[in-house]
């Protein structure tokens, strides 16, 4: 009975079952291309001995990005399984019978998902070596060794145990009543919304000086530590990653003291004239924070390969792992953005069925959602290639990149947030879609 009705799940949500069977399946043939390139002669990873020295460290760093990538997929694949499982528990459900349902759809995904992935990752590895033995000069084959085959099962076991502890306590720490709030079970949303009433209605005492005094004290030291760092990056190459550090953690007190502020400014000052863009301000505002982490974590991740490709250059096969890793990072983490995003918009839909009963038409709901998402990620955009590009600038006119190369890297990173964007318009349209009342 639970197994048909996991099978029955699946199908009624076949868009969000294919995107997370798409995450297990490219994190098992990326894992395994990466385990059987680290694991050549040429490179020598081992279990043993590190004796792989920078390509091993960039291997399993990738292979780590794999696994984040996961378990993002998993929280936005569960979370958005609430009100199923809540319906179960008020029919009488047991924590047992709501785990096995979570495992059940879990494992099916899994069975097909791996054996795509490994088979993907057969059919790639020709193109691969035709790639890398371009790139390097020179011939360059790999083949799957009992070292690559080893640590791809590890990776994979390590996966499956740490989806199924965190499906089995998701299950396990939320009742009825929880799993229906899906805003409190998805996102910290409305945490965030009671914060902002709180700290309006703080900011009303009379310490306002005192408090605007701080505030533009924070902004300034945010903006010096976010941009600074930009200019000492051309003087000091070989700390570029150490600068960039610096940056994004100046870009976390940014997002807080100046992008926030300013658009509860913006919406304050449209409050009136213009009610679509506060309400497309708002949901702004809310994915901003909720995003912040993981636009950090894609920049730095960019910057660590390009900086690590670009000093490298006496090292080829480091480079090509480099370049490879970037690749595959890009389109992982980019993904993360989605699922991140995703999550939090499952539970948009009522907000937008109360915004038509006040008046709302249906082209006035769908220019909300195009003027958040397109600011969202023209925001991730901006913010991420202000220090990508002057990097590539900076390596461009010292010669260690020619313009071209710099801008197919500039096109691999813009490339996967693109298509990640025209996904989530898709996906937010279906999430909020209700009918009209007539």
């Amino acid at each position: 009975m639970i197994f048909h009705d996991a099978m029955k799940s699946l199908v009624r949500d076949f868009s969000r079952s294919f995107f997370y069977w798409l995450t297990f399946a490219l994190t098992t043939a990326f894992t395994f291309l990466f385990f059987c390139i680290a694991t050549d002669s040429e490179i020598g990873m081992t279990f043993v001995r590190n004796s792989g020295g920078m390509e091993t460290n960039i291997t399993l760093f990738a292979v780590l990005v794999c696994m984040i990538e996961v378990f993002f997929a998993n929280d936005f694949f569960v979370k958005t399984k609430s009100r199923h499982l809540a319906v179960m528990l008020i029919c009488g459900g047991r924590f047992t019978q709501l785990a096995e349902f979570l495992l059940c759809q879990t494992f099916i995904l899994l069975l097909v998902a791996i054996p795509v992935g490994l088979v993907g990752a057969l059919l790639m590895m020709p193109i691969m070596q035709a790639v890398l033995s371009s790139f390097l000069g020179r011939p360059f084959s790999f083949g799957i060794g009992i070292s690559a085959v080893g640590a791809t099962a590890v990776v994979l076991l390590a996966l499956v145990f740490w989806t199924t502890y965190l499906n089995m306590a998701f299950a396990y720490r939320n009742n009825a009543l929880t799993l229906l709030n899906e805003q409190q079970v998805t996102t910290g949303e409305s945490k965030s919304l009671l914060s902002s009433i709180y700290n309006n209605a703080k900011s009303k005492d009379g310490k306002k000086g005192a408090g605007r005094l701080v505030a533009m004290l924070r902004g300034s030291v945010s903006i010096i530590m976010f941009v600074g760092p930009l200019f000492l990056i051309h003087d000091a190459p070989d700390n570029i990653f150490v600068l960039s550090m610096i940056g994004m953690a100046g870009f976390l007190i940014f997002i807080n003291s100046v992008v926030i502020p300013v658009i509860n400014l913006l919406m304050h000052r449209f409050r009136m004239q213009a009610p679509k863009a506060v309400a497309y301000l708002g949901f702004l505002r809310t994915d901003i924070r909720i995003l912040k982490i993981n636009l950090i974590l894609i920049v730095l991740s960019s910057v660590l390969m390009i900086s690590i490709f670009v000093t490298s250059i006496d090292k080829p096969t480091t480079m090509m792992l480099a370049l490879l890793t970037y690749i595959v990072m890009n389109i992982l983490l980019s993904l993360s953005i989605m699922f991140k995003f995703a999550t939090n918009v499952a539970t948009r839909k009522k907000y937008y069925m109360t915004m038509s009963q006040l008046g709302y038409l249906k082209k006035d709901l769908h220019q909300i959602v195009m003027s958040e998402v397109s600011l969202l990620y023209v925001f991730l955009l901006a913010s991420s290639m202000l220090y990508l590009g002057t990097i590539f600038a900076i390596f461009v006119s010292r010669g260690s990149l020619t313009p071209s190369f710099a801008g197919i890297l500039i096109l691999s990173y813009i490339i996967p947030l693109a298509l990640c964007y025209v996904i989530t318009l898709i996906y937010y349209f279906r999430a909020i879609r209700f009918k009209e009342e007539r």
